[in-house]
């Protein structure tokens, strides 16, 4: 059962990189500033699929990557453009 939820996991994620690289999607400074602002509020954390890196390393916080931020906000807006697309009359 958890090696079926690991590939399913890495198959949706494959499927999400894919669909950035093909449609082009780009992240602004702007976005990645967006996407940190959903994360703030605890009603808005629900509408996040895809959850910020973690941030702390043996219990000290430490600074995000930029790299890292912009991938998983890309996945994000990836996400959107799906949903979006699937649910326009």
């Amino acid at each position: 059962w958890i090696q079926q939820l690991a590939e399913k996991q890495v198959k949706e994620t494959l499927l999400i990189d894919q669909l950035i690289y093909r449609e082009n999607i780009v992240v602004t400074h702007e976005d990645i500033v967006n996407y940190l602002n959903l994360d703030k509020r605890q009603r808005m954390r629900e509408f996040i699929y895809f959850g910020l890196p973690e941030s702390k390393h043996y219990g000290q916080e430490m600074p995000l990557v930029t790299n890292e931020l912009s991938r998983v906000c890309a996945r994000e807006k990836a996400i959107n453009y799906v949903i979006y697309y699937l649910t326009k009359k």
